[in-house]
């Protein structure tokens, strides 16, 4: 996924609650354990291995695509678009001009500028085809605004077969929004699991065995003295939130209820009540107090630790050979020490959130003039092979080098997505990079295949009822966005922190909540103490 770094901006409201429960972003799709590369019903066929066509298509399948068309693709980047990229979407366009009669035109936002330009985009009814719409960046809610597409079944069957099959029924419920279908995942790691990125070179060096470290409690230590022997490193990322990880709890994006994940009981529980979730606040800002976590950790908010090797342990989403996408993006910074390397250690159990497919999906746009195009497009970029490492990775001889039938050496200074391949389709089909296990592709299905579904499993408050509460709880409560990053006192801030909620209409909240809860149990037969 993201590197990390991909970072949701939520209403302050929810991120303080998520803050204090477990989550905020990140991204990531699945059930899917048999990729299949094989051209679907509604994909042209007749692909050489070189990815040339003898004549552009007038139909597919009986779909008529006699009809030049455009498609406008708004993607997310996280720094400088990628080198020569007009050159690859000149490559991309000749490839499905000849398959769909179709070109691409692709624009890169930033992702400090995302939402901004976004929601502007939205509101003016902007004209575009599509867009990637990570659950960590408003999916829902602009579903819910109309700013989506609907495929509906039928569509799916006709337009993105191959693609409806790489995922599992639940996968495809959790694109519903009230119901209806408005995303297409992307194929990844669909499970999530939590453990320590580190500085191997640092550790080696001074004989720390990060591998024996399970919890905060056991890194303090540590931190101490990296603190003493490296001034110049952050013992540790502000970013990394304690409570992520399901430890205690299970995120709703409801408020500021949760679910205990040591027990069987659906009954909901207010987090600020719970005995470890103050432990850990508590815990969080005696890091700060003692100097493991940046001080200007609240004014600058886009310090890159992780892609200048500043920082030397992360708590933080992980995958198999997660520490090999961030060394490879890292390389590519000249700020990264040139003899640095980060090594992972997964401390939870796998398991599947609501947003777990949603990590990398895209949407078409409500404004679509070709959205039955737009979705045949989707269906060539998820399992056509050529294509797939083409946007990924560019032109053989050109930006890399093939190595082996599977496996590539990018060529220095060339195109690249420095590990944003996450983010594009179908990772089951990209080549293997330096650095990554033969077995990559394996250890995913693994991981995968070995995931626990979370209690709210398909569970997804509606906020529009309470919607100008929400306003309101953001208003009135953006004073403590520091203790997102530890940096305040929760026994002097959390109280006041309840306070201005209740002012700002928590209670109406609450009730939403545990109705929509209640409505979401009865659904399934069940009720809040099975």
């Amino acid at each position: 996924m993201v590197n990390k770094k991909a970072r949701s901006t939520r209403s302050l409201f929810f991120m303080l609650a998520l803050v204090l429960i477990t989550s905020m972003l990140a991204a990531c799709s699945g059930g899917n354990d048999k990729p299949n590369n094989s051209a679907s019903s509604a994909t042209p066929s007749n692909t050489s291995g070189n990815g040339k066509e003898d004549t552009a298509k007038q139909e597919v399948d009986g779909i008529d695509i006699s009809k030049p068309v455009t498609l406008k693709w708004y993607m997310m980047t996280f720094g400088e678009i990628p080198a020569d990229q007009d050159r690859i979407l000149t490559a991309i366009n000749k490839y499905t001009q000849e398959k769909l009669n179709t070109t691409i035109d692709m624009e890169y936002i930033d992702v400090g500028s995302w939402d901004t330009k976004v929601n502007a985009m939205l509101t003016t009814r902007e004209e575009f085809d599509m867009i990637f719409a990570p659950s960590w960046r408003w999916f829902r809610s602009n579903a819910q605004k109309g700013a989506y597409y609907e495929i509906t079944p039928d569509a799916l069957d006709k337009y993105l077969p191959q693609t409806k099959a790489l995922f599992t029924d639940a996968i495809w419920d959790s694109t519903k929004v009230k119901g209806k279908y408005y995303a297409v995942p992307g194929n990844k790691d669909i499970a999530e699991a939590w453990g320590w990125v580190w500085r191997k070179d640092i550790a080696d060096k001074y004989g720390i065995d990060m591998t024996k470290v399970k919890t905060f409690q056991d890194i303090e230590p540590i931190l101490a003295k990296i603190k003493e022997v490296e001034p110049d490193l952050v013992p540790i990322d502000e970013n990394q939130e304690p409570l992520r990880g399901r430890t205690y709890f299970e995120t709703l994006n409801a408020g500021n209820w949760t679910l205990r994940t040591d027990n069987d009981s659906m009954e909901l529980v207010k987090l600020y009540d719970q005995p470890e979730a103050l432990e850990m606040r508590k815990l969080w800002y005696g890091f700060y107090k003692k100097g493991f976590i940046r001080k200007d950790a609240a004014t600058k908010r886009d310090v890159d630790l992780i892609n200048t090797g500043k920082v030397f342990a992360s708590w933080m989403q992980l995958k198999p050979g997660k520490d090999a996408e961030l060394n490879a993006a890292a390389k590519g910074n000249p700020a990264f020490p040139k003899d640095a390397v980060y090594a992972q250690n997964i401390v939870t159990e796998p398991y599947i959130t609501n947003d777990a497919a949603l990590g990398s999906s895209t949407a078409i746009s409500s404004t679509s003039k070709n959205p039955e195009r737009a979705m045949m497009f989707l269906e060539l970029y998820m399992n056509d092979k050529y294509l797939n490492n083409l946007i990924n990775f560019g032109e053989e001889g050109v930006d890399y080098t093939k190595v082996s039938d599977n496996r590539i050496e990018p060529i220095e200074g060339k195109y690249s997505l420095k590990g944003m391949n996450w983010a594009y389709g179908n990772q089951f089909l990209n080549y293997l990079q330096p650095g990554e296990a033969d077995d990559k592709w394996e250890q995913f299905k693994a991981f995968n295949s070995s995931a626990i579904p979370v209690k709210s499993l398909g569970f997804f408050f509606d906020e529009e009822p309470v919607r100008k509460e929400l306003n309101a709880l953001t208003a009135a409560t953006s004073e403590f966005a520091a203790m997102y990053w530890g940096l305040l006192d929760p026994d002097v801030y959390l109280p006041k922190l309840e306070k201005k909620e209740k002012a700002a209409g928590m209670d109406k909240v609450n009730e939403e909540v545990q109705r929509q809860w209640a409505e979401f149990l009865a659904s399934k037969g069940q009720t809040a103490n099975q």
